[in-house]
């Protein structure tokens, strides 16, 4: 028994570090500063995206991915300063918008496009 749950634990440890050997999307790198997004343009494949959002400025940011038509999709409601967040999105196909919607942060240009092929 010792030697069968010994084995599963080895499988399982080396199906952890081969999975994202085989393809699995790297998480996109975002740095939210005032007023901006860097990059300013994101291309993804379709399928789970992850998000790493790093709030390099002085002040709170969020994180927000509208659809064409502004329907909220996934938010992170707030990064502070110095901080970060990592979330996940499943995306179709299309063009959306990553956008900062703390108030006055997205009329000061913070707004990035993220293109789904």
């Amino acid at each position: 028994m010792h030697r069968l749950f010994g084995l599963v634990v080895v499988l399982l440890a080396g199906l952890a570090i081969v999975t994202p050997l085989l393809g699995a999307p790297a998480p996109v790198a975002l740095t939210a500063t005032e007023f901006k997004w860097a990059p300013k343009d994101v291309s993804v494949a379709a399928g789970d995206v992850t998000f790493n959002v790093v709030n390099k400025g002085t002040v709170e940011h969020n994180f927000v991915v509208e659809d064409p038509k502004g329907k909220v999709l996934k938010e992170v409601d707030s990064i502070q300063p110095g901080k970060s967040a990592q979330v996940k999105v499943n995306l179709k196909a299309g063009k959306y918008a990553i956008v900062c919607t703390v108030p006055g942060h997205r009329e000061a240009g913070m707004v990035a496009t993220l293109t789904v092929k």
